[in-house]
């Protein structure tokens, strides 16, 4: 019997929810979380590992946290104004404040290596695979072949 976990199933609706109004309202925004915008977030996989891409532009390394549990990566942080001076802008679409991203992994993963690494505004993270979420190639044996060789060859 397959255990289901409403929690998850409650954030993957969530997020479902997320991308719809993204969709509808023409942009990211953080409606009832707390947060003032979203970052674009991508998911790829090696044999090896999760790689997730997140498009961080002007947010510095020291603002950013990363979390990660079983099967959970949580991504936050906070792009701080553009100072103004003596400009008023007419027109500001660039996202600033907090941010939060919750991503369940397709698996588990190994929370003890986990490589981030923030290059011109993109945030890299590697995250291994855990043990029973890497892909393996099973060997099948020829029960007939190995029952002949115990036996010595003799028939039954």
């Amino acid at each position: 019997m397959v255990r289901r976990d409403p929690w998850a199933e409650l954030a993957r609706l969530q997020e479902q929810l997320h991308e719809l109004l993204d969709q509808v309202t023409g942009g990211p925004r953080g409606i009832g979380s707390g947060t003032d915008w979203r970052p674009a977030l991508d998911l790829a996989e090696t044999d090896e590992a999760f790689l997730v891409y997140v498009e961080l532009p002007g947010v510095p390394r020291e603002e950013l946290e990363l979390e990660a549990e079983e099967r959970w990566l949580e991504i936050s942080g906070r792009r701080p104004p553009e100072p103004s001076g003596d400009r008023g802008f007419l027109r500001l679409e660039s996202h600033q404040g907090s941010f939060r991203r919750r991503l369940e992994l397709p698996g588990p993963c190994e929370p003890g290596g986990i490589e981030a690494r923030l290059r011109r505004g993109l945030l890299e993270i590697t995250v291994p695979k855990g043990a029973s979420a890497r892909s393996t190639t099973v060997p099948v044996h020829d029960q007939e072949s190995e029952d002949e060789q115990s036996d010595g060859g003799a028939d039954r």
